[in-house]
């Protein structure tokens, strides 16, 4: 079976601690492959972040081989431990065959094999369900290789069975095709419409985390199109702005189709550098708008209005990624710049240093590529002023940048043992003076210097 499935030609070059594994299970008898996605992230070209190892020999075997001090048993149950070799750590999981998966995520129970293909046949996707080893070539069953040539994403098999196993395939399927570009094949995606409910009862943090993916890739502008049906099972507020309506002078779409539109722009540069749009500020650009739908007003000429809609779009916002427990650092990053899209940048140093102060570089620059795409996704006549103006303010940025000024207490060049010596006592009146003599700073009323700001501070006493 396996000699039929294999597919000549193929090379991939795997590391040496990934083969040193695979040459130490050869080399006591067992047969062992690279699968999964190292083996697909190789054949798209991309440098694969783990190398997942499946092998004939059963968990006990592989604690034999490496020893005990080289194994962690992360999962004896299923057959899978991590080996570590030079510093990585590797997964070697037994060939298998899953039992029923009753709570929807694990197999109840499993069946050790040593047919390859039999542990190939219980995985996903085609093109997660193929293995690699120099000596034989890539193991190929299910048509992975002509699915990635394609961009392709297919189950392997029935993908009813594959989504009721565990539902949260159906949303993985949806992440690949964001990140990678892969067309999702019509049986696959009305199996993956049609048991898209049963994603609400998956734990909140999984889907999380696949939702968190699949908003910073490249394609996930035309994934949200493709798979409303699925998003609107896990995403609260999102069938609010589907057919919402922007009547007015600077909107040529609705709602959902500025938001869609606004995303595909990350990947511009209009203005700024594409990396400046990062995983916070992809996300930020999904949820920008999730509060116009419940403040939208429409005036007497028929224009529509939607004031307020930052502070309402990030309270919805942070309901949202607490319901998926998503860290505090993502969630309060991405809400911030939700709270501030729709802020005036305005160009002038001061503004610079303020913003600076209130955000932190990183974060401001985010916050400028997002109005940036913001703005690509309205008319003509409101883009151009508003990249004219970025520009302009984004010079002011790198101009303080420059200065030796401050924009947290770190940066301050006096710190609180300073104040002490010139009389202050320990308490709350030293982060006071503190955090004014920052405010001074920020606005160019001090030099961010030691003298100056002591001077400053004796004054105030």
């Amino acid at each position: 079976m396996i000699e039929e499935s294999v597919v000549q030609g193929v090379e991939i070059a795997i590391p040496s601690p990934a083969q040193w594994v695979l040459d130490k299970l050869n080399g006591a008898g067992h047969s062992a492959y690279v699968v999964g996605g190292c083996v697909r992230d190789s054949l798209l070209g991309l440098e694969p972040h783990d190398w997942d190892i499946c092998t004939s020999a059963r968990p006990e075997q592989v604690i034999d081989v490496f020893g005990a001090e080289r194994v962690i048993p992360t999962g004896l149950k299923h057959g899978t431990v991590t080996v570590r070799e030079n510093g990585e750590s590797f997964e070697v999981t037994t060939f298998r065959v899953d039992g029923p998966y009753s709570d929807g995520r694990r197999p109840d129970s499993v069946r050790f094999s040593d047919d390859l293909i039999e542990d190939l046949m219980r995985r996903d996707f085609t093109v997660n369900a193929m293995a690699y080893h120099p000596a034989e070539g890539l193991i190929d069953p299910f048509g992975g290789r002509e699915d990635i040539k394609g961009r392709l994403l297919r189950c392997v098999g029935d993908a009813y069975a594959r989504f009721s196993e565990d539902a949260l395939r159906i949303l993985r399927a949806v992440r690949f095709s964001a990140v990678y570009g892969f067309r999702i094949g019509s049986y696959t995606r009305y199996a993956m419409a049609t048991e898209a409910r049963m994603l609400g009862g998956i734990a909140k943090e999984r889907v999380g985390a696949e939702v968190r993916k699949l908003l910073a890739g490249r394609y996930a502008a035309v994934v949200v199109r493709e798979n409303i049906a699925v998003l609107n099972v896990i995403i609260p507020y999102l069938q609010d702005i589907l057919n919402c309506s922007q009547n007015n002078s600077y909107h040529y779409a609705n709602v959902f189709e500025h938001t869609m539109d606004a995303m595909a722009a990350s990947w511009r540069e209009e203005v700024f550098p594409a990396e400046w749009a990062d995983e916070y500020a992809r996300a930020a650009l999904f949820f920008h708008d999730f509060g116009k739908a419940a403040v939208k007003t429409c005036d007497e000429q028929g224009y529509e209005h939607f004031y307020g809609h930052p502070k309402v779009s990030a309270e919805r916002v942070d309901e949202i990624l607490r319901g998926l427990r998503m860290p505090n650092e993502y969630r309060r990053a991405v809400v911030q710049l939700v709270e501030n899209h729709d802020a005036t940048l305005y160009p002038s140093l001061p503004s610079a240093r303020r913003w600076l102060l209130r955000l932190g570089e990183e974060q401001l620059r985010r916050l400028m590529k997002m109005q940036e795409c913001d703005a690509a996704a309205h008319v003509a006549s409101v883009h151009k002023k508003r990249f004219a103006d970025l520009k302009t303010f984004s010079d002011c940025v790198d101009m303080v940048l420059t200065e030796a000024s401050a924009f947290s207490l770190k940066q301050l060049a006096i710190s609180g043992k300073d104040l002490l010596t010139i009389g202050y006592t320990q308490g709350p009146e030293i982060g006071k003076t503190l955090r004014s003599l920052l405010e001074d700073v920020v606005e160019g009323k001090l030099k961010n210097e030691k003298e100056a700001l002591l001077s400053a501070a004796a004054g105030m006493r």
